[in-house]
């Protein structure tokens, strides 16, 4: 029976265009939370595509940068400030030259990124010896922050494992 017993068709009819709305209400709120979710997932994003525009390094590598240094004590945001100052020593660097460098035995010319130039300074952390205070005052030189220096005092092994 399509019309309950002791209801007129308008009261069904009623009740049935009340439900309607509340399911097409509940609809539109999932999908502005569903775009206003995607909206601030690209915008979370910018910065890291901004970065990698800038400096040529993928944004698959940033973030595994970014994990390490969550991982060692630092953070996402440092690590991309780290990276910009890095890329703006390089660029000087390869202009003008880096007694910094050249004291640490790298080439300037052999660093293509700021990834290249962090690798380089882990490996030469580690031959070297050298103290908590030389690696903080050598890492400032480059503008690397000092909470990165856990991360600078991983070894290949240790930072390829995370």
């Amino acid at each position: 029976m399509l019309v309950k017993k002791g209801y007129g068709y308008n009261t069904q009819l009623q009740n049935s265009t009340l439900r309607l709305g509340a399911v097409v209400s509940a609809l539109a709120t999932a999908t502005s939370a569903v775009a206003l979710f995607g909206k601030v997932s690209l915008n979370a994003l910018q910065p890291l595509v901004n970065l990698s525009n800038n400096s040529g390094i993928a944004i698959a590598e940033i973030q595994k940068l970014g994990f390490v240094a969550e991982a060692t004590g630092s953070s996402m945001d440092v690590m991309v400030s780290s990276i910009d100052s890095l890329n703006q020593f390089i660029g000087q660097a390869q202009i003008s030259g880096s007694t910094a460098l050249s004291r640490l035995g790298i080439n300037i010319h052999d660093i293509e990124d700021a990834t290249d130039l962090i690798s380089e300074l882990r490996d030469s952390f580690e031959a070297n010896g050298f103290s908590r205070a030389q690696q903080l005052s050598l890492s400032g030189q480059f503008g690397i922050d000092s909470s990165m220096l856990n991360m600078l005092n991983l070894s290949r092994q240790e930072f390829d494992r995370l």
